[in-house]
Formats: C-alpha cells, sequence, structure tokens
C-alpha cells in the first residue's frame, strides 16, 4: 500500500511539472494543481495526520485551500445569483437583496483564490517524499554525520555590484580580493577544521583528519607522511570558455560580458584553505596540485594563489608552462565505469582520468553552493563532471533530471544517477579526504552570477558561509536544503532546487534499498557493490534547521554552527562537554570581554588567548575564584580581528581542569 501511495504521489508530482513544461494558461494550472494537491493531500494526511506538519503538505496545502476557496466560491456566488434572479423575479425584493449579497460574498471568495497568481514556482515547491529527520544510511566523520556551518556576513562586501565596470566601484565581480575579507576567510576556514574534528588547533585537525581518512583505507592510525600528494579540485568551469586562450585573463567584452562574475570558486577561499595545510600543519607546497581539469584556472586566480605559494603546481589540461602551469597527464586506462552500463548513458559507458588524479593519495572536494539547470544543484558529487579527461560532460547528461536545461524529463526516485557512481568511486568521492562547499556567493546556476539570499539568517544579503563535512552524503543533503529553502522564496532559481527528485542520488548513496531495480552500483568494476557512502536527512523546518543529532532522535546529521546559536542542538555536543562551565560575554566582543566561570569550589585559574594555530598570545597573572560563578574581565586590546581560542586552566587541589571557548574580536 506505501508503494502504491509512493508511486500516486510521484506521478501527480510529475503531471504537475509537465503541466508547467507545457506552459498552460494560469487558470488550466490552477485548476490541475488545485485537483493534485487536495488528492495528495487527502491521501497522504488521512492515513497519517502527523504528515499535516511535512513541508511537503506545508507547500501543498495553499494550493489545494486555494483551490477549494475557489470551488466554494464559485458555487456561492452561482448560487446566490440564481437565487437572487428569482426572488426579483417573484416582487419579493428583500430576499433578493440577501441573495445578491451572499452571491458577492462568494464572488470576493473567488477572487480571494487568485487563480491568475498561482505562479509555477508556488505550484512546483514539492518536499523530498521522506519528509523531515527520517535519516538513511551510515553516518561517516570523525564525529559522524557532522557537517559544519560557518557563517561570517562580515567575509563578504554586501555592496558588490559583481560589474564588469561600475560607476562608482570600478570593476567589482565578486571574486575579486576587495569584495572578500581575507582574515574573516582564513578565521572561518580554521574554525571550520576544529569544529569537524573536535579539537583546539588547527595541526591537531589536521592530523586527525588525515589519520581518519587512512584508518578508513585500510592504512591503520597513521599521520599524513611527507611526499605525499594532495590534490584540490576546485570549481571553475568558465575559465574554459570565458578567457583569453593566450594569457588565460578573464574576457570583459563581446558576449564573455554578460557572463562576468559566475559563481565559481573565489581565490579567497583557496587560499584559505592552503594556508592551513602549508603553514598550518606543514605540508610542503610541490606536494599539492590544484586545479579544475575539465578547464583552466582563471589567471587572476593563479596570480593570487602564486604570489603566495608559488611552489604548488597548478595544473592544467594543456601546455600553458609559461603561464607556470603544470600539464596534466592522461591516464592510459579507463578508471571510472558507469553502472547503468550504457543503457541511460550510451556515450559513457566509461571515463579516463588523469594520472595525478590517480596517484593523488589525497583528494579534496571544493565545490560552490548553487543551483543547476540539469541536475537540480550542483555540489560535490557534479564537481566531478570536471575531472575526466573528456572537453566536456555533454556524455553525463542523460543521467541527470533535465537532460535539457529546465526541462524535467527524467525526475522523480529510484532511477540511475550517476552522480551516485561518482561519489561511489574510488578514485573521486571515496577518495575524498575533505569536503567543503564554498558558500560565500551563491548562485542561481552554474553559469550565472551569485545571488543575495533571503531567507534567515542572510535577510537578502550575500549568505557568506562554509560548510564543511567528511560524510560527502550529509554535506550535499545540508546544502540541498538550504538551496531549496531558498528557491522556494526567490524566482531567480527557476525552480531548479524544487525539480522532483534532486536528491534521488543521495537517497542511493546513502542505502542500497533506494537503488533502482537492475542497477547495481560499482563504479570501480570490481564486481563488489558500493557500501553507503554517507547519512542522508532533510532538517525539521527552515527556522530551526535541525537534524536528527541536533534533536537527539536518531543518527542522522548533525548541523554544527558558528556562531553556535544558528542550530540549536538538544544537550550539549558530545565535543563541548569540557565547555560546559564557562562562558564568554559578549561574544563577538571588541575591547573588553567577561569571561563566567562555574567553580565548584576555591580555586586558582589561569587564562590565556591563543589563536587558532595554539600560539598564546596573552597569559593572565593568575586569578583565585570562590565556588559558584565568578566573572573576569578579560583585556583585547591590540589583538587583531578574527577569531581566537580562550583557554582557562582551573587548578583545584586534586587536579587541574582545562575548558576551551572560541572568541571571536571586532574591530
Amino acid at each position: 500500500m506505501k508503494t502504491f501511495l509512493r508511486s500516486l504521489e510521484g506521478l501527480l508530482l510529475q503531471g504537475i511539472s509537465k503541466c508547467r513544461n507545457l506552459r498552460l494558461s494560469a487558470r488550466l494550472m490552477f485548476f490541475i494543481t488545485g485537483i493534485a494537491s487536495t488528492l495528495w493531500f487527502l491521501i497522504r494526511v488521512i492515513p497519517k495526520p502527523s504528515r499535516a506538519a511535512y513541508p511537503c503538505m506545508r507547500a501543498a496545502a495553499p494550493v489545494m485551500s486555494g483551490f477549494i476557496l475557489y470551488l466554494i466560491g464559485a458555487g456561492t456566488a452561482g448560487f446566490g445569483l440564481k437565487k437572487a434572479r428569482q426572488k426579483l423575479q417573484g416582487g419579493k425584493f428583500f430576499p433578493a437583496f440577501l441573495f445578491a449579497s451572499l452571491a458577492i460574498t462568494g464572488l470576493f471568495l473567488v477572487l480571494a483564490s487568485d487563480t491568475d497568481q498561482v505562479s509555477a514556482s508556488r505550484l512546483t515547491v514539492q518536499a523530498p517524499p521522506d519528509g523531515p529527520n527520517a535519516p538513511m544510511g551510515d553516518a561517516r566523520g570523525i564525529i559522524p554525520g557532522r557537517v559544519v556551518w560557518v557563517w561570517n556576513p562580515r567575509a563578504t562586501d554586501e555592496n558588490c555590484t559583481n560589474k564588469v565596470s561600475d560607476p562608482v566601484r570600478g570593476e567589482d565581480g565578486h571574486f575579486l580580493p576587495k569584495n572578500n575579507n581575507q582574515q574573516a576567510i582564513d578565521s572561518m576556514m580554521r574554525i571550520s577544521l576544529m569544529m569537524i574534528t573536535g579539537k583546539e588547533t588547527v595541526p591537531e585537525s589536521w592530523d586527525t583528519i588525515f589519520r581518519y581518512f587512512n584508518i578508513m583505507h585500510g592504512k591503520g592510525n597513521v599521520p599524513y607522511a611527507k611526499g605525499e600528494k594532495i590534490f584540490i579540485k576546485i570549481n571553475q568551469g568558465g575559465a574554459g570558455w570565458l578567457t583569453n586562450l593566450s594569457t588565460l585573463e578573464r574576457v570583459k567584452t563581446s558576449w564573455q560580458a554578460s557572463f562576468y562574475g559566475m559563481a565559481e570558486s573565489i581565490p579567497s577561499t583557496i587560499l584559505s584553505l592552503l594556508k592551513t595545510l602549508i603553514d598550518d600543519y606543514g605540508v610542503d607546497q610541490q606536494d599539492i596540485l590544484i586545479g579544475d581539469p575539465i578547464a583552466h584556472m582563471y589567471q587572476e586566480t593563479y596570480t593570487y594563489l602564486h604570489s603566495v605559494y608559488p611552489d604548488i603546481l597548478y595544473m592544467d589540461k594543456d601546455n600553458y608552462q609559461s603561464l607556470g602551469r603544470t600539464k596534466l597527464t592522461k591516464a592510459n586506462h579507463a578508471s571510472v565505469f558507469y553502472s547503468d552500463k550504457g543503457v541511460k548513458m550510451p556515450n559513457a559507458v566509461r571515463d579516463t582520468l588523469y594520472r595525478e588524479f590517480e596517484e593523488a593519495e589525497y583528494l579534496i572536494d571544493m565545490a560552490c553552493l548553487k543551483a543547476h539547470a540539469r541536475a537540480g544543484v550542483t555540489l560535490l558529487a557534479k564537481n566531478h563532471f570536471g575531472s575526466h579527461i573528456r572537453p566536456d560532460a555533454s556524455h553525463l547528461h542523460p543521467a541527470l533530471l533535465a537532460p535539457e536545461n529546465d526541462k524535467v524529463t527524467n525526475g522523480g526516485y529510484k532511477k540511475y544517477r550517476v552522480l551516485t557512481d561518482i561519489m561511489g568511486s574510488s578514485k573521486l568521492g571515496r577518495k575524498t579526504l575533505l569536503n567543503i562547499v564554498d558558500g560565500l556567493w551563491g548562485g542561481t546556476e552554474a553559469i550565472e552570477k551569485p545571488v543575495k539570499f533571503k531567507m534567515p539568517p542572510f535577510n537578502n544579503d550575500w549568505p557568506s558561509s562554509l560548510f564543511v563535512s567528511l560524510d560527502q552524503v550529509a554535506l550535499e543533503s545540508v546544502c540541498f536544503d538550504f538551496l531549496r529553502t531558498e528557491a522556494a522564496l526567490s524566482d531567480t532559481f527557476k525552480n531548479r532546487p524544487l525539480f522532483y527528485g534532486v536528491d534521488d542520488h543521495l537517497h542511493q548513496a546513502a542505502s542500497s534499498a533506494n537503488w533502482p531495480t537492475g542497477i547495481t552500483y560499482d563504479p570501480d568494476n570490481t564486481g563488489s557493490p558500493i557500501p553507503s557512502l554517507g547519512v542522508h536527512e532533510h532538517w525539521n523546518n527552515s527556522t530551526d534547521k535541525q537534524y536528527s543529532r541536533n534533536l537527539k532522535t536518531g543518527n542522522g546529521i548533525e548541523l554544527a554552527t558558528w556562531p553556535e546559536n544558528l542550530v540549536i542542538t538538544v544537550g550539549i555536543r558530545d565535543n563541548k562537554a569540557t565547555f560546559s562551565q564557562i562562558r564568554i560575554y559578549p561574544n563577538p566582543a571588541h575591547d573588553v570581554a567577561y569571561l563566567q566561570i562555574h567553580s565548584e569550589r576555591n580555586a586558582d585559574v589561569e587564562v590565556q588567548i591563543l589563536n587558532l594555530n595554539g600560539q598564546i598570545l596573552r597569559k593572565s597573572a593568575g586569578y583565585t575564584v570562590s565556588s559558584g560563578e565568578t566573572s573576569i574581565p578579560l583585556a583585547l586590546q591590540q589583538i587583531e580581528s578574527g577569531f581566537y581560542l580562550c583557554r582557562v586552566l582551573v587548578k583545584n587541589p586534586a587536579k587541574t581542569d582545562v575548558f576551551t571557548e572560541r572568541i571571536q574580536i571586532i574591530r
């Protein structure tokens, strides 16, 4: 019975989508979707009333109520007019007046239903069928299922126009250093690493990440070894067709000017990652490779990074040695084998990667937060459409929701998804050390400009966020929730994150129970199907943004945030248990903050301010506190803006307790 209802639900939603593609009139669309939404709501909610709180039901309810309101109004108006005419012909003026009033009331109900304003954007807001807080799959990570979201509106310039030439600001691309606060982004990256591991310094965090990866890959509890190669896959696909192919400089005239500043990896975020690897953890520059193989790297990106790290290998598929690039080498064998075996993608039975991808011990996948006209969203898995040796990725398009832009002809669930193969490949998704989604400037499409986000806490500003996880499925799931929420608020997304089945690849990456009939995902062609690649889940609602681990109701996703009050976790997070006896306020702070300590007995206290690399910047001479609550002022003058650690040593007679809390200083 459940399977039948789910199939019926899918048919109704696909029907709505097809009606939208036919560009039917608003009134006809109103009737079709009104009937469909009413049936959908009744079928889903009557057997289980609690489903009325699901986001999909909340999306259907306004359409259903508008349709029912229209029917009641039209019926009332028709009945009233008929009776008013009869009474008027019989000379009964007062009853005629009453029925005329009833007809007018019905007319107002019809107008209130506003059929002409039921746009495609409202009609196709469909939540995924699994509903909120229904995790599937096996959580990955040092802290299982954790996704870190760091938000700092100071990281981006809210006045950026993203124009080739602005009358006041001149060239004003969002990717330019003047529009990105490098210090703030550096702090965001460092905080992300510490929160994803629960460690107190960046070097400890990286060491833990490498050890976790090596344990998971059967190498044992060993750290990063000197000489091991790390390939950072960035997203700069536009550099393949928006640059002067002699200089790789961005072309800012002619037709290319209209694509100026489309949403891609920005130099500042890449640099912040490199700083943590090289300066904080000690990886040699020559052991880091970086690039977007299907395209190039913009010369401005290269210049910005090369000025700090000249010995990194900046990779390119073509010979640009004169521009400081290192040429990639094509492997001589296939690396990725697509599990539909040519049925859906006849031109994509297998793909070859570059040798540098295969020989690197670790990959870092740095995607961007944006929607997509074919896939609905383009995040970590879609970023690897640029990792093979072919000149483009058109051979992979048939397995996406919309093989042709914005035309959803392959929507729904339990269909073959090439993105699942990519996530399961031991050369791509399963070789990824760290997953990062750059959400500083969120986009509506791969080749469109960033837009300001309407949803809280962004409130019509750039999203100014970083999302990081060791669980690729969980990270894509969280970013999808952000994008689908924003798409429901803004027509600029053109419904792309709301395509029915956008998260089908995540369902399948999480659990083989969601695989389509006849498909066994085996992208390595070993004869062994892929395991669960992570945990998938949707938040409870877009206001609270809580997942099952935040609510302590399941073993799904935990969305850990900085600032910490963006998402409330029930109880105390596992890695924060030792922080429960101290509090800093205000936080962020300017010149002075106050440290509130709760001590069970009299104790001597030492307070230290450290940077995110663990270096002590300031240390108190020592305090004696009494049992109970004590407030200690923290002098923060002459410390630059940024994120820091406040370490408190509480020296009791029997032992010394160490507590650590993060503090942000704003100048």
